[in-house]
């Protein structure tokens, strides 16, 4: 009886897999920018288990999570309507493959393999003009590196190295402010100074 419903089980999970996606995902994580696999097992969650009526508003639901990870990155985007644009043509694109499945062909095997390949790289939702807009050297490298293979380096990096320059303009500041409030008491006392030898040159 236990065996029956762990099979029947494994079936159900098998089902929910999303071909060459992987299991759908109720949020996208991690410390990188998302990955095209990454919005889309957000977009099937949205489409098979919550059961959204259609992709456009899953693909919405997804691409607003996936702008949240951009904001963080202070990295300027598209337009919300652009990206949800992008997400919808990369699921059409995953259905002319899945259709291409049970094809022995060279050309579908050749398809199917393409579009494997470039599911863990970027879902790149940047601004065409991201890299100009983009003041921080530091944020343009991150960029960067998200686009090669693998998605390099990660926001955690660029939080650490955010929050030591910050550290550092609020060292500079206060260094300042005692600087100043310094010049201040030296005013002030000189001030005293010439208040003190005005009184005494008027008892002369």
């Amino acid at each position: 009886m236990a065996s029956t419903s762990h099979a029947s089980a494994m079936r159900s999970r098998s089902r929910d897999r999303v071909f060459l996606v992987g299991y759908p995902a109720h949020q996208i994580t991690g410390c990188k920018l998302p990955s095209n696999r990454q919005v889309l097992a957000t977009l099937f969650y949205h489409v098979r288990v919550v059961k959204l009526k259609n992709v456009s508003d899953a693909a919405t639901m997804t691409v607003r999570e996936a702008l949240l990870f951009w904001e963080k990155a202070r990295i300027p985007t598209k337009h919300e309507k652009d990206a949800k644009t992008k997400l919808e043509k990369l699921h059409a694109k995953w259905r002319d493959v899945q259709k291409r499945k049970n094809r022995p062909t060279e050309s579908a095997k050749n398809k199917i393999k393409e579009f494997a390949n470039m599911l863990d790289d970027l879902f790149d939702l940047a601004h065409q003009d991201a890299l100009t807009l983009m003041s921080s050297e530091e944020d343009k490298a991150f960029l960067l590196k998200q686009r090669e293979k693998g998605r390099r380096g990660s926001m955690v990096g660029v939080d650490l190295k955010l929050a030591k320059m910050e550290e550092k303009k609020q060292q500079k500041e206060l260094a300042e402010m005692n600087k100043r409030f310094q010049a201040d008491i030296f005013d002030m006392e000189t001030d005293d100074e010439y208040e003190d030898e005005d009184s005494h040159d008027i008892y002369k």
